[in-house]
C-alpha cells in the first residue's frame, strides 16, 4: 500500500497514455485487415506492462515492432508471417543475450543504416495512411458517406498540425477516441462483455520464410539498437538516482526475446521495448512502473473481456481518421532519421545520407525490409572500401576533407532513442 500512496499521482495514469500515438494506429490497422487478433495482442500486450513495471519500476514501454507492422501492412502479410517475423528477431535477442553479443553486433551496425530502415518504415506507414484515406467515402456526403470522407481527414490534418507543438496533448488518443464514437454511431455496434478466448496456431514453413525475410530481417537491427541498446541508456538518462544499469541490454534483450517466443503463437502482434516509447511516457509524467502496470491492466480487461466485441468497433472506425493516424505516427518516425551523428569528412556525410535514403526507398519500393537492409549494407560497403582506397591513393587525411579542413560538426547524442510519440 505505501508503493500506491508514493506513486499514485495524477501525473503517473496521465503518462501511462503518453505512447498512444505508435500503439493505436498500427493496432487499429491490423485489426481492421485481419492480421493480427485483437483479443491476444490487448492480453498479451497488457501482461507485458505488468511484468515490465513490476520488474523495472521505471514507465518503460512495451511498443509494437513497427517495421513489422509497416511491412505487414504494406505488403500485406498474413498473420503467420506476423508471427514468424516476431519469432526471428526474438529468437536472435535471446541468443545475444545469452552469449552476451549484443554490444559487438551494435558496433558491426552503422547508425545510418539503422535510420534507413526506420525512413523506411516511416514511409511505408505514410504510404499506407494516405491509402486508406483513399479508401474513405471521398467527397461523398450523402447518407451516412460525412462520417468517412476527405473533409473528415482534413479536419483531422488540422487538428494535428494546431496542437503538433503542444507535448502534453494526447493527440492520437483524441482521434482514436472520436473513431470509436464514430463508429458506434453510424453501425449501431454495440460492445458487450464477454469472455474472449484465445487460440494458438502456427505458421507454415512457407510463411516463416517469407515473413523472417521480408519483415524479420529489417526489424533486427531496429530492435536490437532501437529497442534494446537505446531504451537501456535512455533508462538511466532519465532516472540517474537509481542504481546503474537501470535496465541492462542484457535483461532487455531476454525480454523482448521471451514476450515473442510467447505471444506470436496465439495471434498477437510483436512486441518489444522502446527507447520512443519510455520518453514519451516519462514526458507526460510517469515515473514509476506503476503507469505501465496501470495501462496493463486497462489492455488486460479490454482484451479478455471485450476482445470480441472491440474487432467490430475497430472495423467501423473511418478510414479517413486512421489514415491521418498512420501518416503522423510515420511522420514522428521519420523525425529521427535526421540525426545521423558527426563525420569526418562532408563526403563521408553525404555517403552517410545516400545510404540512409537508398535504404527506405527500397523498403517501401519492395515492402520487404530485407532487401531494403542488404540494399543498404551492400552500398555502405562499397562506399567504405573505396573511400579507404581513394583516401589511400590521395594521401588524404582521414579526419579532414579534401581542401584540409576540420568539419566541425555538433556531436550527436548517441542515443538511437526514437523521438517520443504522442
Amino acid at each position: 500500500m505505501d508503493y500506491l500512496r508514493k506513486r499514485s499521482t495524477l501525473a503517473e495514469f496521465s503518462g501511462a497514455f503518453g505512447d498512444m500515438g505508435t500503439l493505436l494506429p498500427i493496432l487499429v490497422a491490423l485489426t481492421q485487415h485481419d492480421q493480427i487478433s485483437l483479443s491476444a495482442s490487448l492480453l498479451f500486450g497488457g501482461i507485458f506492462n505488468i511484468v515490465s513495471g513490476l520488474y523495472f519500476d521505471i514507465p518503460i514501454s512495451v511498443q509494437p515492432m513497427k517495421s513489422i507492422a509497416a511491412i505487414a501492412l504494406l505488403g500485406n502479410l498474413s498473420m503467420g508471417e506476423i508471427a514468424s517475423a516476431g519469432l526471428l528477431v526474438s529468437s536472435i535477442c535471446v541468443l545475444l543475450s545469452i552469449t552476451g553479443g549484443i554490444k559487438y553486433l551494435n558496433s558491426l551496425i552503422p547508425l545510418y543504416l539503422v535510420r534507413g530502415i526506420q525512413l523506411g518504415t516511416a514511409l511505408s506507414l505514410i504510404s499506407k495512411g494516405i491509402s486508406q484515406i483513399k479508401e474513405s467515402n471521398q467527397w461523398y456526403f450523402l447518407h451516412q458517406g460525412w462520417t468517412d470522407n476527405f473533409v473528415l481527414a482534413i479536419l483531422a490534418s488540422l487538428f494535428v498540425i494546431s496542437t503538433w507543438k503542444l507535448k502534453q496533448t494526447p493527440t492520437a488518443l483524441v482521434l482514436f477516441l472520436l473513431g470509436i464514437v464514430i463508429s458506434i454511431a453510424k453501425s449501431g455496434v454495440s460492445v458487450p462483455p464477454g469472455i474472449s478466448f484465445i487460440t494458438p496456431f502456427a505458421p507454415t514453413a512457407a510463411e516463416f520464410a517469407s515473413g523472417a525475410w521480408r519483415a524479420g530481417l529489417g526489424q533486427l537491427p531496429l530492435t536490437l539498437l532501437n529497442s534494446v541498446i537505446a531504451t537501456a541508456a535512455l533508462a538511466d538518462d532519465l532516472f540517474p538516482e537509481k542504481a546503474r544499469p537501470v535496465a541492462s541490454v542484457t535483461v532487455v534483450s531476454m525480454g523482448v526475446g521471451l514476450m515473442n517466443l510467447i505471444c506470436v503463437w496465439f495471434g498477437s502482434m510483436s512486441w518489444c521495448l522502446g527507447s520512443g516509447g519510455l520518453g514519451a511516457q516519462y514526458r507526460f509524467g510517469a515515473r514509476s512502473g506503476l503507469s505501465v502496470v496501470f495501462l496493463g491492466v486497462l489492455k488486460m480487461i479490454a482484451g479478455i473481456f471485450f476482445g470480441k466485441s472491440l474487432v467490430g468497433v475497430f472495423k467501423g472506425i473511418p478510414n479517413s481518421i486512421v489514415g491521418v493516424m498512420l501518416v503522423v505516427a510515420g511522420m514522428q518516425l521519420a523525425l529521427v532519421t535526421a540525426d545521423l551523428g558527426s563525420f569526418a569528412t562532408i563526403s563521408k556525410r553525404n555517403d552517410a545520407y545516400f545510404v540512409m535514403i537508398l535504404t527506405g526507398v527500397v523498403v517501401l519500393g519492395f515492402a520487404n525490409d530485407g532487401i531494403g537492409f542488404v540494399a543498404g549494407a551492400v552500398a555502405a560497403l562499397v562506399f567504405h572500401y573505396t573511400n579507404r582506397w581513394y583516401d589511400r591513393e590521395a594521401g588524404f587525411d582521414p579526419e579532414t576533407n579534401r581542401e584540409g579542413t576540420e568539419i566541425e560538426e555538433p556531436q550527436s547524442s548517441a542515443t538511437i532513442a526514437e523521438v517520443p510519440l504522442k
